[in-house]
């Protein structure tokens, strides 16, 4: 957030966020906060939450319908990036 507030970044790569909403580690709405400064900085970012989902959801529980779900998310971004 600092380098883009500053307008000291070089470069602002596609991005992807996935995130659950009960993550205990980073509070889910600093990514729309990040989001936000990412996209007003000129970059696309797309941001993805899960309710009732905690941190690392999908690696913990990757049978489960949110994560199946986030996992065809990531490969629909990679997949918009070689088109």
């Amino acid at each position: 957030y600092m380098v883009l507030a500053a307008g000291t970044n070089t470069h602002l790569p596609p991005t992807a966020i996935i995130q659950g909403e009960e993550d205990e580690n980073v509070d889910h709405f600093r990514a729309d906060f990040f989001a936000d400064v990412y996209r007003k900085a000129g970059g696309r970012i797309d941001v993805h939450k899960y309710t009732g989902q905690p941190h690392t959801f999908i690696t913990q529980n990757p049978e489960d319908t949110d994560s199946q779900d986030a996992i065809r998310k990531l490969e629909d971004f990679i997949l918009s990036l070689t088109t």
